[in-house]
């Protein structure tokens, strides 16, 4: 082997091993600076909503109160990244509580979640959740949650 076939193989192992240390993991099955970003989900402070977002998409699951207790969860709306075209605020029909919608691709907006249901913190949480598992395609207007426009029927 050359030095210069020495210094190559080297540079590939400094490489790898710079990469695992930012946080890049080992690497394997991703392609050259892609990070595999954790789930994130946030839950109500009445624990009775969950709004959960990975790599593949988002999924909002409602608890429902079981006779003699406890609950059993509920998915509400599941939908893969490619399927949502805009997430937004506004007012349902008849309805004056500010909510977040799913609009899909050719398809009527979908409610998801009212938007008093999370903390301003869970909200800022979401919205970088979102920016990061759609690749940037998608985001939240968090300054729509606060002034979504005039009511309207949907």
């Amino acid at each position: 082997m050359s030095s210069r076939q020495g210094r190559g193989r080297w540079a590939a192992v400094v490489a790898r091993v710079t990469g695992f240390l930012r946080g890049g993991g080992s690497g394997q099955g991703r392609g050259r600076g892609q990070r595999e970003r954790p789930p994130v989900t946030v839950r109500s402070g009445a624990q009775d909503t969950e709004l959960s977002l990975d790599r593949s998409g988002l999924a909002v699951r409602i608890a429902w109160a079981r006779v003699g207790g406890g609950y059993r969860w509920e998915v509400r709306a599941r939908m893969r990244w490619e399927e949502v075209a805009l997430l937004d605020f506004g007012y349902g029909s008849h309805d004056t509580v500010v909510s977040l919608y799913a609009v899909p691709r050719g398809g009527r907006r979908l409610h998801l979640v009212d938007a008093r249901v999370f903390t301003s913190a869970q909200w800022k949480e979401l919205v970088a959740g979102v920016e990061a598992h759609s690749g940037g395609r998608l985001t939240i207007d968090l300054s729509r949650r606060d002034r979504p426009g005039p009511l309207g029927d949907s």
